[in-house]
């Protein structure tokens, strides 16, 4: 398949993900007022430019709890970087900031990147965000931080990249060059139709890079944040095209899992794929591995699925957003809904989801 037309492609083959005409809900809430959201963006962006330091990445996290002024962390992420990055282009297309002081901003955040060190051509999970070392110990503990490689948060940085380079075509020689060497596909185990289990077709999450050990486990599940890298290494061509659909809507029916999958096999491109999804609050859904908002929408803020895709992705994330809304407000009656991952107020990081919407188990 021609990679430019893969995307459209993977829409038009919507029967391996079609899940119906959208039904809509019987109260539709006033849309939020722009004003409000622009106030709400404003102050989160206020809080990116107080986390980036001098060297130009934005750190993880930043402690507000000391009586003087906010304390950056050391340590920062490649996602917090493309974090970053976007969230700049973001503020100059709202007028929050001048495009002047985002080219600036970006400039500097490009020149650190280059600095980074990195491996076949991607960057490890934790630098120090205030010179750009690599991080060898964890900070305030001193425990040993060993080299890792993840495909996931890779692919937020190139993203971010990316679309700096859009922003600032002056910068896109100097981006280029840093992503010439970002071959995804050292990430990848090929579909070995002999033996799926051991040869998926699918990203594994990661490598260490002191002893070149990828990690056991692959992103097998499709709805997640990770396939954001599978959608970049097909279209630079490092990835094949139908690594996509060996991606998994749900797991297989004789697999354990959260519920027992509705659905059943297709053929898309030569490929067996099935055709599973889950049924929550009466609506045919694609579910994500633990049931929060940022593996299924996370991907869609950068790439267009649903417009790509009406009836196959455009569907699921309007039914995905129904069944948080209906899981928050009316099933467990919390007052509030959107359930994600994130850091806590007493320090460190919980997984939040909803159990019914995920292919976990445990859930998160």
């Amino acid at each position: 398949m021609d990679r430019r037309t893969f995307l459209t492609a993977a829409g038009t083959g919507a029967a391996a993900l079609s899940l119906g005409a959208v039904t809509a809900p019987a109260a539709v809430a006033a849309p939020t007022d722009p004003r409000l959201l622009k106030t709400w963006f404003r102050d989160t962006y206020r809080s990116i430019e107080a986390m980036t330091t001098d060297f130009g990445l934005v750190t993880d996290k930043i402690d507000l709890s000391g009586p003087g002024a906010p304390v950056q962390s050391t340590q920062t992420s490649p996602t917090n970087i493309g974090c970053g990055l976007w969230s700049t282009v973001a503020a100059a297309g709202l007028g929050v900031i001048r495009e002047s002081t985002m080219i600036r901003a970006l400039t500097r955040t490009v020149a650190a990147v280059e600095k980074l060190e990195r491996h076949h051509g991607f960057w490890l999970n934790w630098y120090d965000a205030h010179d750009g070392s690599v991080l060898t110990q964890w900070p305030g503990t001193g425990d040993p931080v060993r080299p890792f490689l993840s495909s996931v948060d890779n692919a937020w940085l190139v993203t971010g990249l990316r679309i700096a380079a859009d922003a600032a075509p002056a910068l896109r020689p100097r981006i280029d060059r840093i992503l010439a060497t970002a071959d995804w596909s050292y990430f990848y185990t090929p579909y070995d139709p002999a033996d799926p289990v051991a040869g998926p077709g699918q990203l594994r999450g990661g490598v260490w890079t002191d002893t070149d050990e990828p990690t056991p486990h692959h992103y097998g599940a499709l709805n997640t944040e990770p396939r954001m890298a599978s959608y970049l290494g097909i279209a630079d061509g490092s990835l094949p095209t139908d690594h996509y659909w060996h991606m998994l809507r749900t797991m297989l029916p004789e697999h354990e899992q959260e519920q027992k999958p509705g659905g059943g096999y297709v053929t898309v491109d030569g490929v067996r794929v099935w055709n599973g999804h889950y049924t929550h609050c009466g609506r045919k859904v694609v579910p994500t591995w633990g049931g929060s908002m940022f593996e299924a929408l996370m991907v869609p803020l950068f790439v267009p699925e649903q417009q790509w895709s009406p009836r196959a992705w455009g569907v699921t994330h309007h039914r995905y957003v129904r069944g948080q809304i209906d899981h928050g407000l009316r099933e467990a009656e919390y007052g509030y809904w959107g359930f994600s991952p994130s850091n806590v107020p007493e320090d460190g990081y919980q997984e939040y989801g909803v159990d019914a919407l995920g292919m976990a188990v445990d859930g998160y």
